[in-house]
């Protein structure tokens, strides 16, 4: 039997193991059987190495997203959240967040259009679930639609530099992302800023 340390079959595939990892699989030897204080470490080390990956990650989409992908473009993958499962996060908590929030507080406000989006602004108003429906049903469809057209946006504009579509593509799901996590981030702290309008108001 394996006792999940180097050298010896794969328990996973079988293949040949390489230092601590299957040449084949990929798969990490660990104990089989592990005893209290290498589970721990084990645990230690896989959530240290999500944090370490998703500070990394969000600190570049804030900054700078078109080193992420500059980054992902170039290999350099270990160190970050791979695209897709960074837009499904970002994604995932944008629509979280949007959900908890009580409808009453949904507001539409139109300075300027005309009479029809005049209309509609004042229908959503007296109703807010077709708002909250719309964030929370509609809106997530259509993001995930437009993103395939910004990447086409993206590569007629910038064809020159890369003439694939795919790394164009990378960039919209990063630019997408980056979106959803500024929006997070602006409903998360709307109660403050309903608090700093009263005291202005005051």
């Amino acid at each position: 039997m394996h006792d999940g340390k180097t050298g010896g079959p794969c328990p996973n595939c079988g293949g040949q193991l390489v230092a601590r990892y299957c040449a084949d699989c990929g798969q990490r030897t660990a104990e089989l059987r592990p005893a209290l204080h290498e589970l721990l470490h084990e645990a230690l080390h896989e959530l240290s190495h999500v944090d370490g990956k998703l500070i990394h990650t969000v600190r570049l989409l804030l900054a700078q997203p078109g080193a992420l992908t500059k980054e992902f473009l170039e290999g350099k993958r270990a160190r970050s959240v791979s695209p897709v499962r960074l837009y499904l996060l970002c994604s995932v908590l944008f629509f979280g967040i949007v959900s908890m929030l009580p409808t009453s507080n949904l507001h539409v406000s139109v300075s300027r259009g005309d009479a029809q989006i005049q209309r509609a602004a004042e229908k959503i108003n007296r109703d807010p679930e077709i708002l909250a429906h719309a964030l929370t049903i509609a809106f997530p469809k259509a993001m995930f639609l437009l993103m395939p057209l910004f990447g086409l946006i993206v590569h007629a504009f910038y064809y020159r530099t890369e003439r694939l579509y795919v790394p164009h593509l990378y960039f919209a799901v990063h630019y997408h992302a980056f979106a959803f996590l500024v929006l997070s981030l602006f409903e998360a702290t709307r109660p403050l800023h309903w608090r700093w309008a009263a005291i202005r108001g005051s």
